[in-house]
């Protein structure tokens, strides 16, 4: 019997990046063309183009105390593609690749209860997946 996954336990690593990470968005995306030909009546005929493409959102709150812990604004935008594993629950469900950094911004506003970070993500590369199926 299957049973749903269980957010609580979910978490994000993405080297060259320290704080706490929140919450994240993973999408798959491909290239879809319009396969009809000129002369057919009805659209219908759609063809994708089987290279995937990944756009990774993600949120966190930024800490200090620890080593590794610096958000790492100053060294984790490069054209180095970074490992990111993202685990769904406590069980192991996890999606893991190599990510370049496109985008990374801290919010500051004063008296606020913390400071959030958020970035964007790409790959075109392939993706690992490993699922509890027991």
């Amino acid at each position: 019997m299957s049973t749903k996954l269980s957010p609580k336990a979910g978490s994000i690593t993405f080297a060259g990046l320290g704080g706490d990470f929140a919450s994240f968005d993973l999408e798959g995306r491909q290239q879809v063309d319009d396969t009809t030909g000129y002369d057919e009546t009805t659209f219908g005929d759609v063809s994708g183009s089987g290279v995937a493409n990944y756009g990774l959102d993600f949120t966190g709150f930024c800490v200090k105390g620890a080593a590794g812990s610096a958000l790492g604004m100053a060294s984790a935008l490069t054209d180095t593609p970074a490992a990111v594993v993202m685990t769904l629950d406590d069980d192991g469900c996890t999606e893991s690749g190599n990510f370049v950094l496109e985008t990374l911004r801290v919010s500051h506003r004063k008296g606020a209860g913390a400071v959030p970070f958020m970035g964007h993500a790409l790959s075109k590369l392939t993706l690992a997946e490993a699922w509890v199926n027991a």
